[in-house]
């Protein structure tokens, strides 16, 4: 679990691999979704995902959860979702569902 206080930022670098492997998969051509959510299913935030050059850095990605200042205090739980071209369409592709903590700051700033 990620504990951070509400309105930091939250940014992570990613690296998919391959479940059997363990080797970084290529995300050339792949389409990377993620998003934050309560418990209810509430959307919380959208997770902007920006896969690194490939041939330098395969499998990696940087996340940027957005802004977090509204975020409610609690566990939110977040995972990602890519979208992989084949021959007979594209395969989806779930990560496992994390969990953030969000703390209220005792700083206002």
């Amino acid at each position: 679990m990620i504990t951070i206080k509400r309105g930091s930022t939250l940014r992570r670098l990613l690296q998919w691999r391959n479940a059997k492997t363990k080797m970084p998969v290529n995300l050339d051509g792949q389409t990377i979704y993620g998003q934050v959510r309560e418990a209810s299913r509430t959307l919380v935030s959208a997770i902007s995902i920006s896969p690194l050059d490939q041939a330098q850095n395969t499998g990696k990605a940087h996340a940027d959860f957005g802004d977090t200042s509204d975020w409610p205090v609690g566990t939110v739980y977040f995972d990602f979702v890519r979208e992989v071209p084949s021959s007979d369409g594209a395969v989806t592709v779930y990560s496992k569902t994390a969990a953030i903590k969000v703390e209220r700051g005792i700083t206002d700033v």
